[in-house]
This record gives C-alpha cells, structure tokens and sequence, in this order.
C-alpha cells in the first residue's frame, strides 16, 4: 500500500500534525530507522507569548494549514469538518511552531461513522528524515474512550507507544460533543474532557512542535473554537491584546 505524504520537503518539514497512524498502516520496508537529523530550534527565531484562535467561521480561518489529504475536510455551519481516510487518521493543522508549555482546547462533535477510532489532537509534533512523524496526542472514541499516544520515529513503521492505554471515562460524552483540552507545562502533560481531569503523564522525549487536529478510519468529526496559548517562534497572535 502506498503511504501518503506530502512530496515537498518544505512541506514534509512543516506538517502541523500526526499521521502516525497513517504512517503506521502503511507497509514499511525491512529497514533500519536512521537517527534523527539534529535540529536546531533556534533556528525559527525565538519563543514568544502568543494566544492562537480560530473559529472557523469560514475557509480563510484555516489559510495556510497543512493536511496529509489522506480524507477530506470543509468549512460548515462555522465549523471544521474532518472526514477520516480507511486505516488512516486524516489531519490538519496550523504550521505555528510552538515552543515549549502550552494550553490547548477544541470542542469536538462526532457526527458519524467508526465508532472505535480515535480524533483529537496533537502537540510538539514534528517530522525527522525518514519522513516519521514524532510528538504527542490525545484522541478519544465515539463510544466513550480515550488514550495519550507518542510517535518516537525509531521503529519501521513508527508505531505509537502508549502512555495512556485506551481507557472509558464518564467524563466523556458517547456520540456527542466532547471539549478536549491539553495542559503541557514542561514534562508534565494534563489532560481534560469536558472540564474533567482524566489523566497525567510525565514525559520529556518531546518538547516543541506544531499543533493539530486528527480524525481516525470512516468517521466524520467536527471541530470548533481551537484555542492555544503558549510560546512560540516566529508567529504573531490571532487574537488582540
């Protein structure tokens, strides 16, 4: 099966968002993974305070995102629609590069669809030379699941370790609306649904990266009101102070 990733290097660099499941579903190559390419952050400027709005009140809310177009997405009713790919998590983000501690939220609405996949989001994401996707999510399932995934790039394939197994929690809505929220301060990673705590890990393999939006297999999600505040470099506030 053919992978699907975008062919320009710039583009490569600058995906926004996990596809990991999708690197994953794909047959890979009896290889060696090559180490990561060093990587200067420096490089995109220095770390600023910034708070990242969008609404989606119509297409131009999502100018210059990037996406994996392995499904397909649309602006409706002043939401994002995100329709899943079969076997693969379909994904789009901002290419804002955030730096460090940061506060993210989106409300999310399952519409229809697989009701055992993951959609969430994604944090200090990024992709080495081997064209793997590295960082942090954390996605939750129509029925009423959630788990934290993290992407290392050292495995053919690149599949997720797992530092929240799938797990039910009655903080989440079953086919309903659901608002995801990520607190990263340093090593410690926060997680609500709904306004619930649900989970806390402690992990320092990832600390900077570009945010995003993902929707697993067949299903179609709604996303609205992504707010990040945090640092980052090179990029100016959405919001007015």
């Amino acid at each position: 099966m053919h992978c699907p990733m975008p062919q320009d290097a710039t583009l490569r660099r600058r995906i926004a968002i996990l596809l990991a499941a999708a690197v994953a579903g794909c047959d890979s190559p009896d290889r060696a993974v090559s180490p990561e390419a060093p990587f200067d952050w420096e490089d995109l400027g220095p770390a600023q305070a910034i708070s990242y709005q969008i609404d989606f009140a119509d297409t131009e809310a999502v100018h210059g995102w990037v996406t994996n177009d392995v499904g397909t997405w649309e602006i409706a009713d002043g939401r994002l629609l995100l329709h899943g790919g079969e076997r693969f998590f379909m994904s789009m983000g901002p290419t804002v590069h955030f730096a460090g501690d940061l506060d993210l939220t989106v409300q999310t609405q399952w519409m229809r669809g697989s009701v055992t996949g993951g959609y969430g989001v994604t944090w200090r994401a990024r992709v080495n030379r081997d064209n793997y996707v590295l960082g942090y999510g954390f996605v939750i399932t129509a029925a009423g699941r959630y788990s934290v995934l993290r992407w290392d790039g050292e495995k053919p394939g690149n599949p997720p370790v797992f530092l929240i197994e799938w797990t039910e929690s009655a903080a989440i809505n079953p086919f309903g609306a659901n608002d995801l929220q990520v607190i990263a301060v340093a090593d410690t990673l926060r997680f609500l649904a709904n306004g619930t705590h649900v989970g806390t890990v402690v992990d320092d393999r990832h600390s900077e990266g570009r945010v995003g939006l993902i929707v697993e297999d067949e299903q179609q999600v709604s996303f609205d009101d992504l707010d990040v505040r945090g640092f980052a470099r090179g990029a100016a506030s959405t919001e007015d102070p």
